[in-house]
């Protein structure tokens, strides 16, 4: 599942005017006096809770149920992204004409995060420790999506945004054009990133993958 991104922490500023500036062009005065655009994509590092008390039969049947699997542990996240603002802009006396470049911090997280192990099986017992071990190969999975995403959302900001100066009628549009040019394109990677991660963390699953952990559980002593 994902969640649309959460527009915060907006400060737009506004820059002074120097006396000399009310007798130039406004375009001149923008070109001159307001900085560099910045763009700052960030996937934060992937943190989660366990929980070590549902059982198989509840694990199977809130997991992937219908492979026919008894489900043993489980990754259970959330897609989600904010959007941070810190542009200095100017603007125009008596008009309220405003001029900026943009200026923002996206943070890209998985959260919240659950891993599951079944509880038919004891902490630091060789089943729960070759079930864990399976589990942390999704949370990697996770965790390296994750930052490709925070790429790729940076290119596509930098590149539509870029470095031009942008005109508003008055500083309240210039935050909310900010806001819907922002989450305009950051909502589709949140939309379509859950379904893009859960095609990874299936080449995780393998039948392979199975095999492996199935004969592994094989060889642990009974309890």
């Amino acid at each position: 599942m994902s969640r649309s991104p959460t527009l915060m922490g907006i400060a737009i500023l506004i820059l002074p005017l120097a006396g000399c500036d009310y007798f130039r062009p406004f375009e001149k005065v923008c070109e001159q006096r307001l900085a560099p655009s910045s763009v700052s994509v960030t996937g934060e590092p992937v943190t989660y809770e366990s929980d070590f008390n549902q059982s198989i039969t509840q694990l199977s049947a809130k997991g992937a149920a219908s492979t026919g699997r008894m489900v043993l542990g489980l990754v259970e996240s959330k897609l989600g992204g904010s959007i941070e603002f810190s542009a200095k802009g100017i603007v125009k006396p008596l008009s309220g004409r405003y001029c900026m470049r943009p200026a923002l911090n996206v943070k890209l997280a998985f959260r919240p995060m659950k891993l599951y192990v079944a509880s038919d099986y004891a902490q630091g017992s060789c089943e729960f420790d070759i079930t864990m071990a399976h589990e942390q190969k999704h949370i990697a999975v996770y965790q390296k999506f994750l930052e490709e995403m925070a790429t790729d959302v940076g290119r596509e900001l930098g590149e539509k945004l870029g470095d031009n100066i942008q005109y508003f009628d008055s500083a309240a549009a210039g935050e909310a054009g900010m806001r819907e040019s922002a989450a305009k394109i950051l909502k589709p990677y949140l939309d379509r990133g859950m379904e893009e991660v859960a095609k990874r963390q299936a080449g995780v699953d393998t039948p392979e993958e199975y095999f492996r952990l199935e004969s592994f559980q094989s060889r642990c002593t009974p309890h």
